[in-house]
C-alpha cells in the first residue's frame, strides 16, 4: 500500500510536469510535488524503522549472546510488552493520563478524568496520552525487569521511551542499556526494544471526541440514540442531573496487568 502511494504520487508529479512543460511553464508546483514525495519517503522510511524489529532479528540478537546474557535481554524484552499492556490499560482508566487528577471525579472510589467540564473540552490530545505512556513505561520497566535477581555484576541507565499511537494498534521502542560484567568480560546490551500492541486505542480516542463534541451541544442531556447509532458499546452511567460517565470497551483486545487478562477500556466524564 505504501509503495503504490508513492508511485500514484510519482505519476500525478510526471504528469504535471509533461502538462507544465508543454506550455512552457515551470512553476512553484513542482517544487511543492517534490518536496510532498520526499516527506511521504522520510514517512515511510521512520515508520519502517520504528516498526517492531522481526522474530528473526530477535531471534539472531539473542542467540550472539551467551546463553546465560541473553536471559537478560529476554527479560526486559517481556517486560516491555508487559509494562507497555499494563501503561495503556492504566491510561485508559484514567481517560488519557498515567493517574487521576486531582479534579477528577470519585465514583465509588473509582476515580474517573474529566473530558468536558463545564463547557470545556479538557480532553487530553494523543501526543499527551503518548507522553503518559512513556512516563509509565519508563517508570515501572526497572522494577519489572529486577536485574537484581540476576547473578551477575549488571549496572543500567535509565530507560527511554518513544510511544506512538496508530489506527488499531499502539508501538514503542524502548532504549534501556545495560552493562554486564562476568567473569571479568563486559557485555553490554544496547540494542532497542520494539514492543506492539493491537488495541484500538486511537479509534476509541476519536469516539470520545465526537461524544464530547455532542455533549458541548447538549451538556444535559444524554442522547441515546446517538449513542447507538456509533455501533459501539458504550456504558453510560449518570452520576447526577449535570455528571455523567462515559466507558468505551475495545472488546476484541485482550491485554495483561498484574490483575490477569481484561479488555482495554477508555473511560472518562462530562459535566455541564
Amino acid at each position: 500500500m505504501d509503495n503504490y502511494l508513492y508511485y500514484l504520487l510519482l505519476y500525478i508529479l510526471n504528469k504535471e510536469v509533461e502538462t507544465l512543460n508543454k506550455k512552457g511553464q515551470i512553476t512553484l508546483f513542482i517544487i511543492l510535488g517534490i518536496i510532498l514525495i520526499a516527506v511521504v519517503i522520510l514517512g515511510f522510511t521512520l515508520k519502517d524503522k520504528f516498526m517492531k524489529t522481526s522474530s528473526e532479528d530477535e531471534a539472531a540478537l539473542i542467540a550472539s549472546l551467551p546463553p546465560d546474557i541473553a536471559e537478560v535481554r529476554k527479560e526486559i524484552d517481556s517486560c516491555s510488552q508487559f509494562v507497555l499492556e499494563e501503561a495503556i490499560l492504566e491510561v485508559g482508566n484514567y481517560g488519557g493520563y498515567n493517574s487521576p487528577l486531582e479534579n477528577s471525579l470519585e465514583v465509588e472510589d473509582v476515580f474517573v478524568t474529566y473530558g468536558y467540564l463545564e463547557g470545556r473540552n479538557v480532553l487530553p490530545t494523543i501526543s499527551v496520552i503518548e507522553e503518559e505512556i512513556n512516563e509509565y513505561v519508563e517508570t515501572f520497566l526497572p522494577d519489572c525487569a529486577n536485574l537484581e535477581s540476576f547473578d551477575f555484576e549488571i549496572s543500567s541507565k535509565n530507560p527511554n521511551v518513544k510511544v506512538e499511537i496508530l489506527d488499531g494498534k499502539v508501538i514503542a521502542e524502548v532504549n534501556y542499556e545495560v552493562t554486564i560484567i562476568k567473569e571479568g568480560n563486559e557485555f553490554k546490551i544496547d540494542n532497542p526494544y520494539y514492543s506492539e500492541v493491537e488495541v484500538k486505542f486511537k479509534e476509541i480516542y476519536d469516539l470520545a471526541l465526537d461524544i464530547i463534541n455532542k455533549v458541548a451541544q447538549e451538556p444535559t442531556q444524554v442522547d441515546i440514540s446517538y449513542l447507538l447509532d456509533l455501533g459501539w458499546d458504550i456504558d453510560v452511567v449518570p452520576v447526577d442531573d449535570k455528571t455523567v460517565v462515559y466507558s468505551i470497551p475495545d472488546t476484541e483486545s485482550i491485554l495483561s496487568n498484574l490483575e490477569g487478562e481484561t479488555n482495554f477500556v477508555y473511560a472518562f466524564a462530562t459535566k455541564a
